[in-house]
C-alpha cells in the first residue's frame, strides 16, 4: 500500500510540475521565497496591525501558530520521517531554487501557510477566500519549483491546520469586517 501511494506521489509530482512557462516560473519562485519561514504571513500580519491596532492579539496568535507549526514540522516530523527531496531520488526533476539541506516530508511552507491562513481567515473573514487561495498557491509552488511531493504538501497543510486550531482554539478577535463585529439582530 505504501509503495503504491509513493508511486502515485511521484506521478502526481511529475504531472503537477510538468508545465513550465517563464512567467509562471517567476511567480512560483516568488511565492516560494515569500513563504520561507512564514515571512509572507508575518508581513501580512504586520500590515493588519498597522491598519487596525486592536487586531494585534489575533496577529500574535497567528505568529504563535506559525512558531508551533514550524517546531513540529521542521524539528520533529522531518527528522523522524527523513524523506528525501524529489531531486535527490528522481533524475528528471527540474529544480528552480537552491537545494535545501532539510528533508522533504512534510512541507514547512505548506504547514506555515495553512497555520497562518486558518488564523487570518478567522481574524479577517471578508478576506478569507484570498487568504486560503494564497495559502494554496504558496503550497503548490513547492511542488512546481521541484522541492516537494504532493504528499509532503498535503501533510504540511494538515499539520499547519491542526497546530493553528490548537493555538487559536475558539478565540474570536474583533474583525476588520464591520459586519462580523455587529451582533445579529434578535427577532
Amino acid at each position: 500500500m505504501l509503495d503504491a501511494m509513493l508511486r502515485w506521489d511521484e506521478t502526481a509530482r511529475a504531472w503537477l510540475a510538468g508545465y513550465h512557462t517563464p512567467v509562471l516560473d517567476a511567480v512560483m519562485v516568488g511565492l516560494s521565497r515569500a513563504g520561507e519561514g512564514g515571512m509572507l504571513w508575518l508581513a501580512l500580519g504586520l500590515v493588519i496591525v498597522l491598519a487596525r491596532r486592536r487586531m494585534a492579539a489575533g496577529v500574535m496568535q497567528m505568529a504563535l501558530a506559525i512558531a508551533v507549526t514550524s517546531l513540529l514540522a521542521d524539528a520533529v516530523v522531518k527528522p523522524v520521517v527523513g524523506r528525501l527531496r524529489p531531486s535527490e531520488t528522481l533524475a528528471d526533476v527540474r529544480v528552480l531554487e537552491p537545494r535545501h539541506a532539510s528533508r522533504s516530508f512534510p512541507s514547512g511552507h505548506a504547514a506555515n501557510a495553512f497555520a497562518a491562513a486558518y488564523a487570518l481567515a478567522r481574524l479577517v473573514p471578508t478576506a478569507q477566500m484570498a487568504i486560503w487561495l494564497l495559502a494554496v498557491a504558496v503550497s503548490f509552488s513547492r511542488i512546481y519549483v521541484g522541492v516537494h511531493y504532493p504528499l509532503d504538501v498535503g501533510a504540511g497543510a494538515l499539520i499547519g491546520l491542526a497546530c493553528s486550531v490548537f493555538v487559536v482554539g475558539g478565540s474570536r478577535w474583533y474583525s476588520v469586517d464591520s459586519a462580523a463585529r455587529t451582533p445579529p439582530v434578535p427577532r
